[in-house]
């Protein structure tokens, strides 16, 4: 960038980034009343690069259509991808055993919960209504 901008300014500054910050009016006391975007068109290097872009396209469209064939939906096989996340969720679960030991005690809790809820209870319709947690309508 530096080269294209001394090469069609008259600055004289010594560091890229000063050079830089000078030429398009930005720096402390910089000031521009240069067009850039006028100056960059009407340059060598702007002919030379849409020459560039000009060629590179020809040439793309002298060129014959790729033929794919696409097979899947996605690049890699269904039970790849799910071997890949195991894996992945093996490893983020081993490196965090405090979420392991949290989540394994929930799951104690709520099953002792749940299995004390129907402990001994009466199988009778009342017993039933306690079971499933319905208030007899009385």
């Amino acid at each position: 960038m530096t080269s294209i901008l001394k090469a069609i300014s008259s600055s004289n500054c010594l560091g890229s980034a000063e050079y830089i910050l000078d030429v398009i009016g930005a720096g402390a006391t910089a000031t521009n009343d240069t067009d850039w975007y006028g100056t960059w068109k009407s340059s060598p290097q702007a002919k030379a690069v849409d020459d560039e872009l000009d060629t590179l396209l020809e040439d793309g469209r002298k060129r014959h259509a790729i033929d794919t064939e696409q097979l899947s939906e996605f690049s890699t096989p269904w039970i790849f991808q799910v071997k890949t996340l195991w894996e992945r969720d093996i490893v983020r679960h081993w490196r965090d055993p405090t979420y392991v030991v949290a989540k394994l005690a929930l799951n104690v809790v709520a099953a002792l919960f749940v299995g004390f809820t129907f402990f001994q209870a009466e199988d009778s319709i009342q017993g039933t209504q306690n079971k499933i947690f319905v208030s007899p309508d009385r």
